[in-house]
């Protein structure tokens, strides 16, 4: 990993439960900007904003619809 990434993880809240908040965007925004991955997911969304949810979250970070 690159020192920018490890500089960004530094950077985040040090409350745990917001930093949890904080790296779930990160990804979401990597698996959506990624070329690697963008080109597969045809969306990601954070627990609370996937429209499919039952529930309370219950372990489940994100949730991605493939192409």
């Amino acid at each position: 990993m690159s020192a920018r990434f490890f500089k960004l993880l530094e950077s985040l809240d040090p409350d745990e439960r917001v930093r949890g908040h904080e790296f779930e965007l990160i990804c979401r925004w990597f698996l959506k900007n990624s070329p690697r991955y963008s080109s597969r997911l045809r969306e990601v969304w954070l627990w609370d904003e996937w429209p499919d949810r039952w529930g309370l979250d219950a372990g489940i970070d994100l949730v991605a619809e493939t192409v």
